[in-house]
Parts: structure tokens; sequence; C-alpha cells
């Protein structure tokens, strides 16, 4: 029952942050038509959020609410976990899940980077060296038009390996902009998983504290990489 009422609380305050920001507008995501598939001009559902460059009252106390509990739950749950350490990896894993469902089917929050991305993904597999031209190449594609002005007329500073993942998941998109963000945004979550697996192949013999290891950088893991992609 502990973990259970641990998950539904995780739940709660990631799914309050999506909806504070996808009602904030620009001040939380891009608000731009065509950057996901609701909540933004021109998209399923019409526009949710604020126009103001200021986001509303209720935005603001949904995302830093939900913030502050998504928190909270969670030294909770490193406080039972150091006095009960007999508790089975699996179930931590499945309370964290449940903690970033609302995430894997929100918006990008809090940056425009992970267009960048895709953007150089799509270079890539049109043999464009990204290392020479910045996103502003591409002309007005989604690609380039969403990606973040700071990085539009940049060159990657990113690795070929990371580059050639990210050129490859946009040929399996079919160039679909928003078919690419997805893709993205699992790469990222299948990359989590693995080094979750291997730091407790590494730690098996140590079950407790690489859990609480593990579980120290929850709130950061949680939080960005589902809504926010980024290369590791």
């Amino acid at each position: 029952m502990r973990f259970v009422r641990t998950a539904v609380y995780g739940f709660v305050g990631t799914a309050a942050i999506v909806v504070g920001a996808v009602l904030g507008g620009p001040s939380f995501e891009t608000h731009l038509p065509g950057a996901w598939f609701f909540g933004m001009p021109g998209g399923l559902f019409g526009s949710l959020g604020a126009d103001d460059t200021l986001p509303p009252l209720a935005s603001l106390a949904l995302v830093f609410g939900g913030l502050i509990l998504l928190t909270r739950v969670w030294l909770g749950l490193l406080r039972h976990l150091s006095h009960h350490p007999g508790v089975p990896v699996k179930r931590i894993v499945l309370v964290v899940i449940v903690w970033a469902l609302p995430l894997l089917l929100s918006p990008p929050l809090f940056s425009r980077d992970v267009y960048t991305y895709a953007a150089q993904g799509e270079m890539m597999s049109h043999h464009i060296n990204p290392y020479s031209y910045g996103p502003n190449v591409l002309g007005a594609t989604p690609f380039n038009t969403l990606a973040d002005s700071f990085w539009s007329g940049a060159e990657s500073p990113y690795g070929p390996t990371f580059l050639g993942v990210d050129g490859a998941v946009d040929q399996a998109s079919g160039h679909v902009f928003l078919v690419d963000m997805m893709l993205l945004r699992l790469l990222e979550v299948a990359g989590i998983a693995l080094c979750q697996q291997v730091v407790g192949q590494l730690g098996e013999h140590r079950v407790g504290v690489v859990r609480e290891r593990v579980l120290g950088a929850v709130p950061a893991p949680v939080v960005e990489p589902p809504g926010h992609p980024r290369p590791r």
C-alpha cells in the first residue's frame, strides 16, 4: 500500500507539472504551430495555453506545486528505503515509471533544444554535415522553424555517435517531424532504462546502496528526459 500511495502521489505531481506547463504557454513550452500533437496553435484541441509572456497564476501553481509534491514524495521514498533495505528494485522501477507517464505524452517542456536535435537528425539523413552547417540550412521546414534560434545557425556540439543515431531515427520517422520527436523521446527512455540495468548489474551485491544512489537523482531524470530529451 505504501508504494501504491507513493506512485499515485508522484503521478499527480508530474501530471500537475504537465497541465500547468501546457496552460502556461510560451513560458514553459514552445507554443508554436505544429510543435506538438495537442495544445498548440493549429493542433488537436487548439491552443490550450496562454499567449501572454507571463503565465497565469494557476499555471505557476500547478507547475511549482507539482515539483514540490514530486520532490516530497521522492524524499519520503528515500527515507522508507533507508529503513527497509530489502525492497525489490523492480517495485521501485515500477513506481518511477508511473511517475513518468504524464511526461511521456507532454510536449517538450522548459526548452526548445530537442527541436534542434530533430533538425540535426534531418540534416544527417540528407548527408548535410552538422559540423559545418546549422539547422537553418534546412529552410522553411518545421525542423528549422521550431529549432531554438540560438542554435539555428550554429554547428552541432555533439559527437558522431549521437548524430549517427539521430539521423537513423529521422530516417525511421519517414522525415515526419512529430514522429521524429516521439522516436527521440523513446530513444531517451531506452537510454535511461539501459543505464538503470547496467547500474543494477554493477551493484548486484550492494543493492541498497545502488538503489539509493539511483533514486538520489530521480526528480531530474523523471522531469527532464521524457519532457526534455537530451543527449548523454
